[in-house]
This record gives structure tokens, C-alpha cells and sequence, in this order.
């Protein structure tokens, strides 16, 4: 908040070498599994009800998909089960 940006990932650790996240991993850091986010460019989609949806990529954050215990989050848990279960047509709440 301080420095006037949005909360969530800076992505300080995005690029490490094979040898930083050795390094890190030897500290007892244990990694979590992230959704890599192109830096620039835009993300769009065709949404049902609102039609086209463009986000600016660096708006997005590099979401967290298996946690540092190895187990899946919401997000990469709710999309695999929505496929094996078919579901074609998703509507939440706004």
C-alpha cells in the first residue's frame, strides 16, 4: 500500500536459477507451485453475459496452484474438478 501499488505477488522469486532455488530450497525454503503470468500484453475472453473481457496482464497476479505442502489451492482444485465433471457453463455471484 505504501508504495501505491495493488496487493499480491511481486514476483521476486519468478526467475531464479536452477542454483538460487537450490540455494533457497538448502535454507529450508519450500517452494509453492505458480501460474506464470505473461508480464505484458492482455489477457481476454468472451464472457457469456458481458461479452468480451480484456484484462491488462500486469494487473494480474501469478496465482499459487500447489501450496508449499504440495497440496492443490482452490484454484487448480476447482478448474480440475469442473472438467471431470463436465461442467461447461460456470455462474458466480458478482
Amino acid at each position: 500500500m505504501a508504495r501505491k501499488v495493488p496487493p499480491g505477488y511481486d514476483r521476486h522469486c519468478r526467475n531464479l536459477t536452477t542454483a538460487e532455488r537450490a540455494a533457497k530450497e538448502a535454507e529450508g525454503i519450500v517452494p509453492v507451485v505458480r501460474l506464470k503470468i505473461p508480464d505484458d500484453g492482455e489477457t481476454s475472453y468472451h464472457d457469456m453475459i458481458y461479452g468480451d473481457i480484456r484484462v491488462k496482464n500486469s494487473t494480474l497476479d501469478d496465482l499459487i496452484l500447489l501450496k508449499s505442502d504440495g497440496f492443490p489451492t482452490y484454484h487448480l482444485a476447482n478448474v480440475v474438478d469442473d472438467h471431470f465433471m463436465e461442467i461447461s457453463h460456470i455462474m458466480r455471484a458478482q
